[in-house]
């Protein structure tokens, strides 16, 4: 050991002789000079985010062996051991320290840092809630989040629609109508932001179905024709029908009594949210059956002479007829004139008939040839 070292010597004497006086020297021991020592480098810690769990640092050795202690420097952490905790975003400074003892100086301080960065908040989803699409129609909606979402997802999408995870998009040609509701996430490390989107599908545009063969109404006869679309149409409408016509925008029926003749190219209309669809209707309106107007229905026809009577009939007959004419005479059915000469005297009663789309008329005239 150190300190100061006193040595005797002594000699007891024997029966000759008296014990000498006791002969004594000191010197002293001196401590030696400590050692130096030294604290290995740290291992290099990654970047960290505020809101990470506490980690293990490697404590870095002492050349002596001895215990070396860790401490935080600076900067948002504290440390337990070599178990470091964030308490905060930051440049965080280690230190390690080794005090030494009576063999050892205490070695110099080694320090390392990292970086703590703010935590990226969980998503926050920011597109719009609502969404419309048509059946058969291209669709595209984009998800849009703040703070950074690594993967999206989309549960309740209408079939024909797909999502991108990775960028968010939702597209393709929806092929079912309806309002679809759809719950949108957006995910990160630190959680999700979710919405719930409407989607409204619609279907296409109608389509107006007409048949082949065009309808007939007849002037002062109660008409109605049912304008078929596909796709759910909301509203109707019918361009150009004749006068005494009219149609229900709400079922699309077209109904009434018309009052005017001829043929009308009425153009339909069905629509619904996505759009309208039309179709020419070729509507054909009949006059009513011919009326047969007689005049004074005794006529008089000379034997053998020449004769002539013009049928007269309303409403516009395409055909005429007379049956039970006398020998002689004929009737010119496209015009409805009776000419000829009678050969044979007597009193005849002649039918007449005149007729159109819509039916005929008849009418007897008393036909006198003398």
């Amino acid at each position: 050991g150190s300190g100061s070292v006193v040595l005797a010597a002594n000699q007891a004497g024997n029966a000759n002789y008296n014990p000498a006086p006791e002969v004594t020297t000191s010197f002293n021991v001196a401590n030696p000079a400590p050692s130096d020592q030294t604290i290995g480098a740290f291992n290099a810690i990654s970047e960290k985010v505020y809101g990470d769990a506490p980690f293990v640092v490697t404590t870095p050795a002492s050349s002596s062996n001895l215990p070396v202690v860790l401490s935080v420097k600076s900067g948002p952490a504290t440390v337990s051991g070599n178990i470091v905790t964030l308490t905060g975003s930051g440049s965080v400074v280690l230190a390690a320290n080794q005090a030494g003892n009576a063999n050892y100086n205490s070695a110099p301080e080694v320090t390392t840092s990292f970086h703590v960065t703010k935590p990226t908040p969980t998503p926050v989803i920011t597109s719009s809630s609502s969404a419309n699409g048509t059946i058969g129609v291209n669709f595209s909606y984009a998800i849009t989040s703040l703070n950074s979402p690594a993967s999206f997802s989309a549960n309740g999408l209408p079939s024909g629609l797909k999502l991108n995870k990775k960028t968010g998009i939702i597209s393709g040609k929806p092929t079912r109508a309806g309002v679809f509701t759809v719950n949108l996430s957006a995910e990160n490390n630190f959680g999700d932001g979710t919405l719930t989107l409407t989607l409204t599908v619609a279907p296409p545009p109608p389509r107006v179905a007409i048949s082949s063969i065009s309808p007939i109404a007849k002037i002062d006869q109660f008409f109605s024709y049912q304008i078929v679309a596909s796709n759910s149409p909301t509203s109707f409408n019918a361009d150009g029908l004749p006068t005494g016509l009219d149609v229900n925008t709400s079922n699309g029926l077209i109904s009434g009594t018309p009052t005017a003749a001829g043929h009308f190219n009425v153009t339909i209309l069905a629509s619904n949210d996505s759009g309208a669809g039309t179709a020419v209707l070729k509507l054909k309106v009949n006059p009513p059956p011919p009326v047969i107007s007689l005049g004074d229905d005794l006529t008089v026809a000379p034997v053998r002479s020449p004769f002539s009577y013009q049928i007269m009939a309303s409403n516009s007959p395409t055909i005429y007829g007379a049956k039970g004419l006398p020998t002689g005479l004929k009737i010119n059915t496209k015009t409805g004139l009776i000419s000829g000469k009678p050969t044979k005297a007597g009193v005849f009663s002649v039918q007449l008939t005149a007729k159109n789309a819509s039916g005929s008329g008849s009418a007897f005239l008393t036909l006198t040839v003398q």
